[in-house]
């Protein structure tokens, strides 16, 4: 999904007939979309008024503008990620309290909220990326520290003690890493993407590390192929799909969306590379990139639920 903030399109690309698709959604003017699950779209507009909203219904589901209630608004230039735990269930009172989003924030805090609730409660900080899986809500730190968030009466943090992954080139310089909590086939991956610039800045590759949980001996494990697995991630989103699933598609690669300006959490995209990695032999085939004079918020992944 590409949405333009200057007016009400929004902008599908669909990987199977390579075709861009425009859909009229003023609900979504100006607003910059950071998650999406259940087929719900997580947004955020310029004055903090953030929301869930369903492209195809069109229904609205209000949430809180606050983190606290002495900070100050929730505005997108503030949000990294964002996860919906599960689907709302839309009633004539615009509520559901059952129904929780959990937030990344100014790079790196966490923060969960409750359908309902006046404010966003901060859980810690330090946060990378975050996944709900098997049932659990699970983060994951810039020094590859896997915790365990409980969202109960008492909202704690425990870090789950997995060894960090023994891996030289993650230390190298001029690396920038954009982490990633995936389900791929029951297991849990954590995807690093690595890209690295020169001394001035400029983007010179692209390159991602795959490491799979595993949790009897408290470590992580290199992967070098996925199989007939495809794995999807964006700026807020990791997902695995089967290959076998959809004619004309291949396994073991990994498809990516970058734009230029993705260090800058409030950056306008001017222009967006997306891609496959396919990585039997690290090639890159690009599918896609904004020509279209708009000014994009970063792409996002979308999987519509069917009914």
């Amino acid at each position: 999904m590409l949405s333009s903030l200057e007016d009400s399109k929004t902008l599908f690309f669909s990987l199977s007939n390579n075709k861009v698709l425009r859909l009229e959604l003023p609900e979504a003017n100006g607003a910059r979309c950071f998650g999406s699950d259940w087929g719900w779209l997580i947004m955020v507009g310029k004055m903090g008024y953030s929301f869930l909203l369903n492209p195809f219904t069109r229904v609205v589901i209000d949430l809180p503008l606050q983190i606290n209630p002495k900070a100050a608004l929730l505005t997108y230039g503030h949000i990294n990620k964002a996860i919906l735990l599960s689907p709302p269930v839309t009633t004539t009172n615009n509520s559901n309290f059952a129904t929780v989003v959990v937030a990344i924030y100014c790079n790196s805090y966490l923060a969960f909220c409750r359908i309902g609730d006046e404010w966003w409660t901060v859980l810690g900080r330090n946060f990378k990326n975050i996944i709900f899986y098997y049932g659990r809500l699970y983060g994951i730190t810039r020094e590859c520290d896997l915790k365990h968030v409980e969202l109960g009466p008492h909202p704690k943090v425990t870090s789950c003690d997995i060894a960090p992954p023994a891996d030289e080139d993650l230390r190298l310089p001029n690396l920038q890493k954009s982490f990633y909590l995936v389900e791929c086939l029951g297991e849990l991956l954590m995807v690093i993407q690595c890209l690295f610039f020169d001394d001035f800045g400029f983007f010179l590759k692209f390159m991602p590390k795959i490491f799979k949980l595993d949790m009897n001996r408290r470590r992580w494990i290199k992967v070098e192929n996925l199989g007939d697995q495809m794995l999807f991630l964006g700026k807020s989103t990791a997902l695995s799909v089967s290959a076998s699933d959809y004619p004309g598609f291949r396994g073991n690669c990994i498809y990516y969306t970058y734009n230029e300006h993705e260090r800058y959490v409030d950056a306008k995209v001017h222009e967006t590379v997306a891609g496959v990695l396919h990585l039997e032999d690290n090639s890159i085939e690009p599918f896609i990139s904004n020509d279209s004079g708009f000014s994009l918020s970063p792409p996002i992944w979308f999987t519509p639920v069917v009914l």
